[in-house]
């Protein structure tokens, strides 16, 4: 309100333009604000700030679980990676051990 009081006419009717489209029911071609309006708007605009504050934490609550949850899947795949490398070793070493194996019963 202050900084409206400094501008003069010109800022209240930039400001009564600019809230005639936030508020219902309002004339939009009146183009002044008197104190009561813009005291009533301006607690009316903090108290929706207040609430998208509350959604944007909510959301963030929300956004910080999923990054956990995605860590999480995405240490449980590097941990099946290392054990499908020692597994496709395990295989290869036994085959490996089998065919000389069978080489030798063969006698070749």
């Amino acid at each position: 309100m202050d900084h409206v009081d400094r501008r003069g006419d010109a800022e209240r009717q930039r400001l009564g333009m600019i809230l005639a489209v936030y508020q219902p029911g309002r004339d939009k071609r009146e183009r002044f604000l008197n104190d009561n309006d813009l005291a009533h708007t301006v607690v009316s605009l903090q108290a929706q700030m207040m609430y998208l504050g509350d959604d944007v934490k909510k959301n963030q609550a929300q956004f910080d679980e999923f990054v956990r949850q995605f860590q999480r899947v995405l240490q449980q795949l590097e941990s099946l990676r290392t054990n499908m490398q020692w597994l496709t070793g395990a295989i290869v070493l036994g085959i490996v051990v089998v065919g000389i194996l069978l080489l030798r019963v063969l006698g070749v």
